[in-house]
Parts: structure tokens; C-alpha cells; sequence
């Protein structure tokens, strides 16, 4: 995903986490929050939902837009991520170029077309 932002010259501050456990704690100790949040749902520890579901109880969290990534394509998790109050389920390509094509495609819309709430300051 670095590469990907790095080459499509994404103005992006990137903070990556290595676990679930490690995702929430950067969220929740994170000055300013984030404008948008990409999730996987293979995750060590928390597995990806159980993070979604702690970030859209959390009333701080709550508004940051959460893009699921994942090359999962079980219509179950699909489900589960809409039903946890995910923002966007995207498949991962297997394909570097596509996969570019589709950070590309979600920082052009994410970024420059929705508008995303405001955070309290």
C-alpha cells in the first residue's frame, strides 16, 4: 500500500498498524484523527471486524470512514463489514498494477469527492 500511495504521488500521512490491537491504540491516542481509515480484515490478533466494531462504538472514532481492503471475496465478510458499519468493502487485485489502479481510485474519491465529517477540535 506504501508503494502504491508512493507512486500515484498520494498527499497522504500514512501510519501503518501491525496488529488489531495496534490499530485501536494508534486510533485511539491519535492527535488530530484520521480522515480515513484502510482496514484488513486478516489482522493479527483482533481480526478486522472485531476492530471495526470497537472503532464504531467508540463515539470519538465513530465518524472516520472505514474502507475494508481485503482478498476475501466471502460474501459473508462482505455482509459482516456492512452490517458492522463499514464504509466501502473493496477486493484486493492480485495484480500490483490493479491494485495501484484501485488505491488511485479510492484516494480520488475518498480524498477529493466525499465529503468527510469534521472532527471535533
Amino acid at each position: 500500500m506504501q508503494e502504491a500511495l508512493y507512486e500515484i504521488e498520494a498527499d497522504v500521512d500514512l501510519s501503518v498498524a501491525v496488529s488489531g490491537e495496534d490499530a485501536l491504540s494508534r486510533l485511539r491516542s491519535a492527535e488530530p484523527l484520521p480522515d480515513l481509515v484502510i482496514l484488513d480484515l486478516n489482522l493479527p490478533g483482533k481480526h478486522g471486524i472485531v476492530v471495526l466494531e470497537e472503532m464504531k462504538r467508540d463515539s470519538n472514532l465513530r465518524p472516520i470512514p472505514v474502507i475494508v481492503l481485503s482478498s476475501s471475496g466471502d460474501q459473508r465478510d462482505v455482509k459482516a463489514v456492512y452490517e458492522h458499519n463499514g464504509n466501502c468493502f473493496v477486493r484486493k487485485p492480485g495484480e500490483y498494477d490493479e491494485f495501484v489502479e484501485v488505491m488511485e481510485r479510492l484516494e480520488k474519491f475518498w480524498l477529493h469527492t466525499a465529503y468527510l465529517s469534521p472532527h471535533d477540535d
